[in-house]
């Protein structure tokens, strides 16, 4: 386990910050809009209570500053490796980009889907959630708790349906990548590396050796 620097302590979370502003104005930028938006087209929308408003937003908001803060952090994070480390995750960022390129589009939604699978279930709640409130908004007979719960109800179901979906389509993707799956030999090229490095410092002390006992 890697022992962090203060400096580096503070620079990670200096980045999750910048990260977490990021995602603020983000999300500004696509709630603000759309609710000005909504509520001079839609009466649906304008006919909501404040509550419900609020709650839409937030659903947008926070998982876009959480995501743009995490992706900050492991930036920051992936900028600290030098040397033989960073060499291999460039290897195997590259080796990525090259099994990507060789799918194609339904085996490149799949393998999507799979690395993706819980912000597919949290976007299909979060929609189901705006979607089924909007609708019951038209509801005359309900209050608003009870159209609260019955949105939950539906975004509950959505959920459920979302997890069936993307197992399914992660396991499909999984079927499809095994026959391609190599071995692991990402320590042995650490390794050899390593063993590179050293060789080459010690004929680099071996040469600088030799010209000061000629000197």
């Amino acid at each position: 386990m890697k022992i962090w620097s203060a400096e580096q302590e503070k620079g990670a979370w200096d980045a999750n910050v910048r990260g977490g502003i990021k995602g603020v104005l983000i999300a500004a930028g696509i709630t603000i809009p759309g609710s000005l938006a909504l509520h001079r087209f839609s009466p649906t929308y304008r006919n909501l209570p404040l509550p419900a408003k609020a709650f839409a937003a937030v659903v947008i908001a926070v998982p876009t500053i959480v995501v743009n803060a995490e992706t900050a952090g492991v930036d920051y994070e992936r900028s600290l490796w030098s040397g033989t480390g960073k060499r291999e995750l460039d290897r195997k960022a590259q080796a990525d980009i090259d099994k990507w390129d060789a799918m194609g589009s339904g085996a490149k939604f799949r393998d999507w889907a799979k690395r993706n699978q819980w912000s597919m279930v949290g976007g299909g709640w979060a929609g189901s959630m705006i979607i089924a409130g909007a609708i019951l908004a038209r509801n005359p007979y309900l209050t608003f708790p009870q159209k609260l719960v019955q949105a939950r109800v539906w975004a509950q179901a959505s959920t459920v349906a979302t997890l069936i979906l993307t197992g399914i389509l992660a396991g499909t993707a999984s079927k499809e990548n095994k026959p391609m799956e190599e071995e692991d030999h990402s320590w042995r090229d650490i390794l050899e590396d390593e063993e590179r490095e050293a060789k080459a410092r010690k004929a680099e002390a071996d040469a600088s050796q030799k010209v000061a006992v000629k000197v």
